[in-house]
This record gives structure tokens, sequence and C-alpha cells, in this order.
């Protein structure tokens, strides 16, 4: 086998530099939809609490049953507290808090009502 004689062509530095460059943005926008697809549960976990926060305080607002109480309701655990305002002395809010099977909080809502 004969060798050949001559020069070899070598890749330059910016040839380098520009593959290193494509690599990396590949790298990162990989890691983007990674990021994504695991964070879609807990958006739609925080869309769901949001529906049924809403659907919670318009009962409550209907029923005028402004008590303390914790219930639950599928896999979210809810907390309905009512705080008496001390800066306005008519006014209580009522707060909602949504937690998930983990006990993260999911969804906090407030709502302010006067005093009968």
């Amino acid at each position: 086998m004969a060798l050949k004689k001559g020069r070899i062509k070598a890749s330059l530095i910016i040839e380098s530099l520009v593959a290193m460059v494509v690599i990396s943005i590949s790298f990162v926008f990989g890691c983007m939809i990674y990021v994504n697809v695991m964070n879609s549960d807990l958006l739609q976990q925080k869309q769901e609490a949001h529906l049924l926060a809403n659907e919670i305080m318009d009962q409550i607002t209907r029923e005028r049953s402004f008590t303390d109480e914790t219930m639950q309701v599928n896999d979210f655990s809810i907390e309905k507290k009512v705080v008496k305002d001390e800066p306005a002395p008519g006014l209580n809010t009522l707060r909602l808090r949504i937690y998930n099977a983990q006990k993260r909080l999911v969804e906090e809502q407030e709502k302010y009502f006067a005093n009968e």
C-alpha cells in the first residue's frame, strides 16, 4: 500500500467553533423540551385546581357559608378560611388554598366580602 504524499487538509478552528455552537444550541433546545414535558403534568394540575377554586368560590358565595373548613375533592385537599380584616372592620377575607396529593400548594384565591 502506497502512502499518499502531500498534505492532509485539516479542519479550521472556525469550523470547530461552528460545530460546537450548533451542538450547544441543539442541547439547549433538547433541555427546554425535556423541562416542558416534565412540567406539563403540573400545568394541568394548576388548571384543574383553578377551575375547582372558582367553582367552590361561587358555591360559597351563593350559599353564604363563611366558615373555616378543610375538604377533599378528587386528589385535592382544599382549605377554606375566613379572616377578619383589622383595617377595614366591615370586610372579611375568604381564602381558599388548594393542595395536591403531595401536599404542595397548587392554587390560592382570596375574595373579600362584607359582614352581614
